[in-house]
């Protein structure tokens, strides 16, 4: 315990009766460097995991708590000697607060461990939020097509949520519109040559029923205007294709309404793949979450901290606590009198400092 604490052995057998003072101090750098273990020993569990990880965790959480250790100890052995109030100050508090720092590195781990139940549950929750967030943006940026086989524009920015996905009724929805510009282009055309037609049909009509009128003879019976106008009529009929045309009218109505039976099951069928797709990328999302880092842990700390009083309260006395157990060997040091066994160590390098001057002296002398 002793060595712990960076003392001499041989001076400390001159006071005896301060073993107990060292070797309770040595006994606080070790439960320092006890905790140092446990707390890297948990960040190393939460960042890899357990199981055949603690083989390589627990080495290297020893070489962690040796290394606390041996710095708690350079602490304690720098501050052996006389010093004044003022002088003592000077030397303890940058190391003190060096200490502080290695004793929030320490707590934070152990401040996971404790409220470990209540951090796994936030982390839960904001994987499950940030995994819906995910589901609506790919919703939105792979938008399904209407009952009509249309898909509607993606929005600005969805160019890295885009899905690509065969079976869309693109196709579909080109030929649907050129059928539709030719039923159209077709079907004025018959409707403006069967208003032409009706017009010569009654014009004829007049003519032979003898009907009076701009143009017409105003005689009934089938005379030679009578017999010109219906063959006017007759050939517009024949010669406008106006019946073939019809019929090719028809024949478009019902390719376009199979077409938009078709488009309605291509957009159903390309709907429910899209929607199959979207779940699988989401799926694949959370099979990569898998366990819980330590960078989420303290995010999900971070969280817990602003939504609570209490818990911000608990959390930080439970790690002002840990700190000021680190601080402690440094802090046991800085508090504690001058002891006998700093008036030897003082003595001692007085000693030899004056030994040593002696001894440069008289090597000058000699050179001279």
């Amino acid at each position: 315990m002793r060595v712990l604490a960076g003392v001499d052995e041989d001076l400390l057998d001159r006071v005896p009766e301060e073993r107990p003072r060292y070797t309770s101090l040595g006994g606080v750098v070790l439960g320092t460097a006890a905790v140092a273990f446990v707390s890297m020993l948990a960040a190393l569990v939460m960042v890899f995991g357990g199981g055949w990880t603690l083989l390589v965790a627990v080495p290297i959480a020893l070489l962690w708590s040796a290394l606390v250790g041996n710095f708690d100890r350079w602490l304690l052995a720098s501050g052996h000697g006389v010093m004044t109030w003022g002088k003592k100050l000077a030397v303890m508090f940058p190391r003190l607060v060096v200490a502080s720092l290695l004793g929030v590195i320490i707590a934070e781990p152990v401040v996971l461990a404790v409220f470990d139940s209540a951090v796994q549950e936030q982390v839960k929750r904001s994987r499950s939020t940030a995994n819906l967030a995910y589901e609506d943006a790919l919703k939105r940026c792979n938008p399904a097509p209407d009952a009509a086989g249309v898909i509607p524009a993606a929005p600005a920015g969805c160019r890295s949520r885009a899905l690509s996905l065969a079976g869309a009724p693109t196709e579909r929805l080109a030929e649907r519109a050129r059928l539709q510009r030719q039923h159209d282009d077709l079907a004025k055309k018959v409707a403006a040559d069967r208003k032409e037609l009706v017009r010569r049909q009654d014009l004829a009509r007049r003519e032979c029923n003898g009907t009076g009128g701009a143009g017409l003879t105003g005689r009934a019976g089938e005379g030679p205007n009578c017999a010109r106008n219906r063959a006017e009529a007759d050939a517009f009929e024949r010669d406008g294709r106006l019946a073939a045309n019809t019929a090719t009218v028809a024949a478009l109505n019902d390719r376009l309404t199979r077409l938009n039976a078709d488009l309605g099951a291509a957009s159903t069928i390309y709907a429910g793949a899209l929607s199959a797709r979207i779940q699988q990328k989401v799926a694949e999302r959370r099979a990569q979450q898998g366990h819980i880092g330590l960078l989420e842990r303290l995010e999900a700390l971070g969280v817990l901290k602003e939504r609570s009083g209490m818990l911000f309260a608990s959390i930080w006395l439970v790690t002002i606590f840990f700190i000021v157990l680190d601080v402690m060997p440094a802090l046991v040091k800085f508090l504690s009198p001058t002891t006998t066994y700093d008036v030897l160590v003082t003595g001692r390098l007085e000693r030899r400092r004056r030994t040593q001057e002696r001894a440069e002296e008289a090597a000058l002398r000699r050179g001279l």
